[in-house]
């Protein structure tokens, strides 16, 4: 059976190969791992070495995958970048989530001021752009979208 944190890697590295660049995997996959903070410093992962409880499974000859403690459910947080109906990419990170959204409209806008309008309850940030003393929102939203390591029965109750 697959521990928690490696099904967490393993889901990394999945949304990795599935909206990332194409090229080698191994490099892809080690950059889901990097940008999702789940490698350490080989330093990091001998001072672990010391407390038997914090070891981790070794991920590569000098990296370790980081353990996060005892969870329930391990999730993990991915990010998707749309405009209206249109999907333009998930991301691990709400930053690169965001620089597309930016990047995209400032095609139609290009001398606009962006700011990102944030509703915590529902993990919806929305861009709107300035211009001048007007600000409109512009379709453009990132979603942060939790997904579960294992199946909950109750979840959709």
């Amino acid at each position: 059976m697959i521990s928690k944190l490696a099904m967490l890697a393993k889901k990394t590295i999945e949304a990795a190969w599935l909206h990332g660049e194409s090229y080698d995997l191994a490099t892809q996959a080690a950059e889901a791992l990097e940008s999702a903070q789940l490698l350490q410093s080989p330093e990091t992962a001998a001072a672990r070495e010391t407390e038997p409880d914090r070891l981790t499974r070794t991920f590569a000859p000098t990296q370790a995958l980081r353990n996060e403690g005892p969870t329930e459910t391990a999730e993990l947080v991915i990010y998707r970048a749309t405009w209206d109906t249109m999907r333009l990419g998930r991301y691990t990170t709400e930053a690169e989530a965001r620089k597309h959204c930016e990047d995209h409209a400032r095609r139609d806008l290009p001398t606009a001021s962006f700011d990102w309008i944030e509703d915590e309850e529902d993990g919806v940030s929305e861009l709107v752009a300035s211009v001048g003393e007007d600000e409109r929102p512009t379709g453009y939203e990132v979603t942060a979208l939790e997904i579960a390591s294992k199946y909950d029965p109750g979840a959709d109750e």
